[in-house]
């Protein structure tokens, strides 16, 4: 299509600005597509429509010559024409940005998609809420804000759609196995999820330790297996936090009842305590322990360490003793090995779950370093707003599935509110945790144009280059008027000058391309400026931040 056109002797800039219409084109052209599938829509009617919440209903077959007529089949057509009267006549911001080709026609029909299972009102208050977003945040960002949304919309039916999510939770193997590996599926809760892959890690760094030459991803493999086996995991857990999971305990002979059981004051007839966590959440043990006794462990993992003490005692008997068949010597002697080593193997696993449930290590030792980080409003938390949580690396979530998550699994830390409106500064070049902490609440995603990230493993980076102070550099250059999170492949551009920054003021940031295209990016995300009239010079020399 571009072999006639002369595009192939386009410079650089002249080549970047014809992608720029091109886009627009494709956009324009999405958007008259579906404007078209509404029409069509209006064209045929259905003779009664049922249903006052939604969109007008459409005649039976009136999708089949649409579908023939864009070269695809029924459903397609059919889920097009829905699409776009949902869009005309229940969330009519968006469809306005969409007819304006401003926004991609297919983002505009999954936002139709999400909120079908809202009433009118709900579906409003969602186009209300994301529709100036759509153009500014990355669409991996936009999701999130759109399932918050539709979350507050209506707080009882997400909740209903999280438990009715919640009943599909599996745990699955591949169909076939490879070179004698197998995969491993699996869809639980979250807050469980992160906390099984914090003990993987603790598992294959312990391996690592004693000397694993194996990477650390086959190491997390092998932990899987490790985690299969509670009495190998555990000894392979008390030898690390410093007890003595080889030694047998003082008094062997004596009576076995299992750990000392001892619920909180005011737990229910599961000993659960009520809403109390029993750890932190990075393992540490809680300042203010719920349990009066000594051993912070919570009664689900009590019950556990009773089914190990009750596997002990069986697991310890001796077997029964039986006539070997004749063979020869050599054989005879190996059969004996192999039986003692049988009858030794529960024994060392005994005397690993002597160790650590006789106390020999605190048991909140065992527990891995996970952190989860919930943002939540004090208003919804009291009720005064409907609203949601977000749970870093998830999402949204609903108040009661934070409540799953962390009420049995974590000792929760509230965080005081920390003031953004002050900005503070230091004269090193280094960042201390709290100044990074201030930059992540102001700017919690990567701040280069449209990025997705917005996790805690960016780069907190200096949007000036810092110059030491012995060099002549002023004070202060290290402050929140001169940071934001980028991520490695970004920080790396911005160093070779291939894009260029400037910091007006904290959390706002102006980024040119090469060939001058500028975007600003602020909380709400990024907007796009248009191109100035003179690029940057390619020749300029790399800065080193």
């Amino acid at each position: 299509m571009l072999e006639h056109t002369g595009v192939e002797r386009l410079d650089a800039g002249s080549l970047a600005a014809l992608v720029s219409r091109t886009h627009r084109a494709l956009v324009d052209a999405e958007a008259a597509m579906l404007e078209l599938a509404a029409l069509w829509g209006h064209t045929f009617p259905a003779a009664h429509s049922t249903d006052p919440e939604a969109a007008p209903a459409v005649e039976q077959d009136a999708a089949l010559e649409f579908g023939t007529l864009m070269q695809a089949g029924l459903m397609a057509a059919q889920n097009m024409i829905a699409d776009a009267l949902d869009l005309e006549h229940r969330l009519p911001r968006v469809w306005l940005r969409v007819r304006k080709g401003e926004v991609r026609a297919w983002k505009a029909r999954e936002i139709a998609k999400q909120t079908r299972q809202l009433d009118r009102a709900g579906a409003e208050y969602v186009d209300t809420a994301v529709h100036r977003y759509l153009t500014a945040l990355n669409w991996t960002r936009f999701q999130h804000l759109l399932a918050a949304k539709i979350i507050e919309a209506d707080p009882r039916q997400a909740e209903a759609r999280a438990k009715a999510a919640e009943a599909e939770r599996f745990v699955r193997t591949g169909r076939s196995s490879d070179h004698g590996l197998k995969t491993l599926y699996a869809r639980a809760q979250a807050g469980e999820v992160i906390w099984f892959v914090a003990m993987v890690d603790r598992i294959a760094t312990i391996l690592g330790d004693r000397g694993d030459p194996d990477s650390e991803d086959v190491r997390r493999s092998r932990a899987i297996g490790i985690l299969a086996n509670p009495a190998l995991a555990l000894r392979l857990l008390a030898s690390q936090c410093g007890g003595s999971a080889d030694s047998p305990a003082s008094d062997p002979e004596s009576s076995v009842p299992g750990p000392a059981l001892c619920p909180p004051a005011g737990a229910d007839d599961h000993g659960h305590p009520e809403q109390r966590p029993f750890a932190t959440a990075d393992g540490e043990p809680p300042q203010d322990d719920p349990w009066p006794c000594a051993d912070p462990w919570p009664a689900q993992a009590r019950r556990l360490a009773e089914q190990i003490w009750a596997w002990r005692q069986t697991a310890t008997e001796e077997p029964r003793p039986t006539e070997p068949p004749e063979r020869p010597d050599d054989d005879a002697a190996a059969a004996a090995r192999s039986a003692a080593d049988r009858r030794a193997r529960p024994e060392q696993a005994a005397r690993a779950v002597d160790a650590v449930v006789r106390s020999d290590v605190p048991l909140h030792r065992l527990l891995p370093k996970a952190v989860l980080y919930v943002h939540l409003q004090q208003e919804v938390m009291t009720g005064e707003v409907a609203g949601c949580a977000r749970l870093e690396g998830v999402g949204p979530v609903t108040l009661e599935q934070v409540r799953r998550f962390l009420g049995q699994s974590c000792r929760v830390r509230v965080q005081p509110v920390i003031d953004l409106e002050s900005v503070k500064a230091v004269d090193a070049w280094e960042i201390p945790a709290w100044m990074r902490e201030r930059v992540r609440l102001r700017n919690p995603a990567d701040i280069f144009p449209y990025a997705a990230g917005t996790g805690r493993h960016v780069d907190c980076d200096h949007s000036t280059p810092y110059l030491p102070m012995s060099r002549g550099g002023p004070p202060g250059q290290t402050s929140e008027l001169r940071l934001g999170p980028l991520s490695r492949r970004h920080h790396n551009a911005k160093t070779r000058r291939s894009w260029r920054v400037r910091q007006p003021s904290a959390g706002l940031f102006v980024w040119r391309s090469r060939h001058g295209f500028v975007y600003l990016v602020d909380v709400d995300g990024t907007h796009d400026l248009g191109r100035v009239v003179s690029p940057m010079r390619s020749g300029a020399p790399p800065t080193r931040d």
